[in-house]
């Protein structure tokens, strides 16, 4: 019986990713989503790019002294590690998007999640349609269909 072939070299290899450590970034994005007015706040902060990059750095200077952001319990480095996320988007984007483009934007191709639930990297399953971890699906005003 010969092997099976797979064509998965140009694939994006999400298990590269220190799952721990990515859980804890994921955990941050959660806890914004929580305490902003809604999940994909950061879009709409003006001068979003030089204002995450200042964060960034608040965050980076004060893990030099302690771990844990004293309000969140998490990790400032994880903080962190979303602020430099939100500049790069909007390095990249160059502009704010608005709610009309959000899910559309940020809609996660089939393929991909196929890819991430089979190798069951994610405990937490990706919400399709807004591309940020539901905690149910996750999230309860959620449509992901997973829910």
């Amino acid at each position: 019986m010969s092997e099976g072939v797979k064509y998965d070299e140009d694939k994006l290899d999400y298990t590269l990713l220190p799952q721990p450590e990515l859980a804890k970034v994921v955990e941050t994005l959660m806890y914004g989503a929580n305490k902003y007015p809604e999940a994909h706040n950061w879009l709409k902060v003006p001068d979003g790019k030089n204002r995450y990059i200042k964060a960034l750095l608040r965050h980076a200077m004060q893990a030099v002294d302690t771990d844990l952001d004293s309000e969140s319990g998490l990790p400032h480095l994880a903080h962190a590690a979303c602020c430099c996320l939100f500049a790069m988007h909007f390095m990249s984007e160059n502009k704010v998007l608005n709610e009309s483009n959000i899910s559309s934007k940020y809609t996660v191709p089939e393929n991909l999640l196929r890819d991430y639930r089979s190798q069951d990297i994610l405990s937490v399953p990706l919400c399709i349609k807004k591309n940020y971890y539901c905690v149910t699906c996750g999230n309860k005003e959620c449509e992901c269909p997973v829910n």
